[in-house]
């Protein structure tokens, strides 16, 4: 026995007889004795347990490789997947897997959601990811939710990683803060467009088939399709010279 209950027995020897314990510690080795039926139980038993354990495992493993392949896909809903997965890993049919499994499952739904919307949802994620194993996926997902406010520090953070991973998260997390610094549509921020150079206007009024009128580009007319095609059908000198000598129309 352990030592907080082993003087509670020997103070109540009446309620606790030596028969009493002599039983108790026999069904207790016949749990661990081959071919007993406790043994028998005792292994079905655990077996359950390891079946439940490794198919939920390879369930959340699925479901992360499914959300994130579509999640490049415009239509598809990214933050709602992965809010119903992080839900069935918590308390529902995932929460039987290993606690590496899911802590790597949750770190993936908190890097996912780390938007400024979800954001708190993310930070509350992530905590649970990090009480169940230390992961590098937790790691990702700390630079992620860091780098709704400094860039610098979720780039720290990454960079002692040193794995393909960790640099495809670096460049993920650069160009998601150069995408932030692009200005809305409709917005008044200035944005430098290149423009083509127009000639001067005298130069427009040098030739009558010039596109340009008046420093904007002339829309074609009837007559002018009708020169283009003419210019593009009709044959060419040396065609019409040899139709010319063997007698054919010109």
């Amino acid at each position: 026995m352990c030592g907080h209950h082993h003087p509670i027995v020997d103070k109540q020897w009446e309620t606790y007889p030596a028969d009493l314990l002599k039983q108790w510690k026999k069904d207790h080795e016949a749990k661990y004795q081959q071919g007993t039926a406790e043994a028998i139980k005792l292994q079905a038993s655990m077996q359950q347990v390891a079946f439940l354990q490794n198919y939920s495992d390879r369930q959340i493993e699925a479901e992360i490789e499914k959300i994130r392949q579509g999640r490049y896909i415009n239509s598809y809903p990214t933050r709602m997947k992965a809010t119903e997965l992080a839900s069935r890993i918590e308390q529902a049919e995932l929460a039987g897997g290993s606690s590496e499994t899911r802590a790597k499952g949750l770190a993936w739904c908190a890097r996912l959601l780390s938007q400024p919307e979800s954001l708190d949802r993310a930070r509350g994620l992530l905590e649970k990811s990090k009480s169940l194993a230390i992961t590098s996926e937790a790691v990702f997902a700390e630079a992620f939710i860091l780098a709704n406010d400094n860039k610098a520090r979720a780039l720290a953070l990454v960079a002692p990683v040193n794995t393909p991973a960790a640099r495809s998260v670096a460049v993920r997390i650069v160009t998601t803060a150069k995408k932030r610094r692009e200005p809305l549509p409709g917005s008044k921020r200035p944005v430098s467009r290149w423009t083509p150079s127009i000639p001067k206007e005298s130069s427009f009024t040098s030739s009558t088939n010039s596109p340009w009128r008046n420093g904007r580009r002339r829309s074609s007319t009837p007559a002018d399709n009708r020169r283009r095609h003419q210019r593009h059908t009709r044959p060419s000198v040396r065609c019409r010279n040899v139709i010319s000598r063997a007698g054919g129309p010109c």
